[in-house]
């Protein structure tokens, strides 16, 4: 993907503070856009935009790209949990961004994950899925 140092766009339906507060929370790297504000217990950026708290990639990404698809996750290529750059957001379901996890390592109880079998990672992803509250609150069993 190609690094973008400016949004090419802006939503304009966005509140004006909440984009300023925002982009004041940003330290530009060569490749990601740092969160620097509040982060939850996962270290995902948060702010409260219109009394809500929200996770700041997913503000990113709807201001700068767009509406988040009904049952979307936004998904990091770069794999930064803080980095908000909306050139480094993609939407998908959550079985995606679970498989994406997995076939990456990236979740705690898969330390070895990177040379586990497409079959080994598809049936993590399964059990993952099946017993995990908030994937059978999203809808993602």
């Amino acid at each position: 993907m190609e690094h973008q140092d400016k949004p090419s766009k802006v939503k304009t339906d966005k509140n004006t503070k909440s984009i300023g507060r925002f982009l004041a929370k940003i330290h530009k790297t060569e490749t990601c856009w740092i969160w620097t504000g509040a982060k939850n217990q996962y270290g995902y950026g948060v702010l409260t935009v219109q009394y809500k708290l929200r996770p700041a990639h997913r503000f990113s990404y709807e201001t700068f790209v767009g509406p988040i698809p009904e049952g979307h996750d936004v998904c990091h290529t770069c794999d930064v949990r803080n980095c908000v750059n909306p050139s480094h957001l993609w939407t998908g379901p959550a079985r995606e961004n679970l498989l994406d996890m997995c076939r990456k390592g990236r979740h705690r109880s898969m330390p070895n994950a990177p040379h586990r079998t497409g079959e080994a990672i598809s049936a993590l992803v399964a059990e993952y899925m099946r017993c995990h509250p908030l994937a059978k609150k999203r809808g993602a069993a």
